[in-house]
């Protein structure tokens, strides 16, 4: 059994792919790593609904833990309004701003992040009570971000905030669609889903001890997230 492990898992060693794999293409190699390709589909263990969940899982762990889907959105603002929902589809911001008043095309000014308690401190306690205007900051609160000050009515507008921000990845439903947002930079890493799944199949059906099987995935989501990281960090800093 430990031989048959070492070998489902040895081609999963480099990030060799670079060529965009569908969710249909991904759930045929999971079945043939996992031994589970029958033709007669009512003999098979996992259903394809099964196997789906499984891939979207494991999608939205590896997006959470290496932060590889950028995307940008435009929100609006109301007069006097403070606070604002994060949509859904967002792990973490990494940078807002603000519309510049009457600029063609539309620019934006970056908002300087706060700490409730810093704002507390640059102004007395009282940036709650400041009369509206142009922000120039936000803070956290939750799922929430705040503005400081609140937009006045000259500054409210449809697309007053500009949001920077690691994404979640769309939910594959559809065979012929490609994880990751079909982002091309992603391709070689497709296969980490598929790894991802195959180890959770072979740990439910097997009653196999995966544990080195784990490390070994979790050292490659490090591998991956640090790739990427050095793509990121490319470029003058200042």
């Amino acid at each position: 059994m430990k031989k048959y492990l070492i070998s489902v898992f040895s081609a999963f060693l480099l990030f060799t792919n670079i060529y965009s794999l569908t969710l249909q293409e991904i759930r045929d190699d999971i079945r043939i790593k996992i031994g589970d390709s029958k033709t007669d589909t009512n003999n098979r263990s996992w259903s394809d609904t099964t196997l789906n969940a499984r891939i979207n899982m494991v999608q939205d762990v590896i997006a959470r833990e290496t932060l590889c889907i950028q995307a940008r959105i435009s929100t609006p603002t109301v007069t006097n309004q403070r606070e604002y929902d994060y949509n859904a589809d967002v792990i973490a911001p990494f940078r807002l701003s603000y519309y510049i008043d009457d600029s063609d095309p539309p620019a934006y000014e970056r908002l300087e992040w706060y700490t409730i308690a810093a704002l507390d401190k640059e102004d007395n306690g009282e940036w709650e009570d400041l009369t509206p205007g142009l922000p120039t900051k936000y803070y956290e609160r939750g799922h929430k971000y705040g503005l400081s000050i609140r937009p006045s009515s000259v500054y409210a507008s449809t697309y007053a905030v500009q949001i920077d921000y690691y994404k979640k990845p769309d939910t594959l439903t559809v065979d012929t669609t490609a994880p990751f947002d079909a982002d091309i930079m992603l391709y070689p890493y497709h296969e980490l889903i598929i790894k991802g799944v195959v180890i959770m199949c072979l740990e439910d059906e097997r009653g196999s001890n995966v544990n080195d099987l784990k490390t070994e995935y979790w050292a490659l989501i490090n591998k991956m997230s640090a790739e990427l990281k050095s793509k990121r960090d490319k470029g003058i800093w200042k």
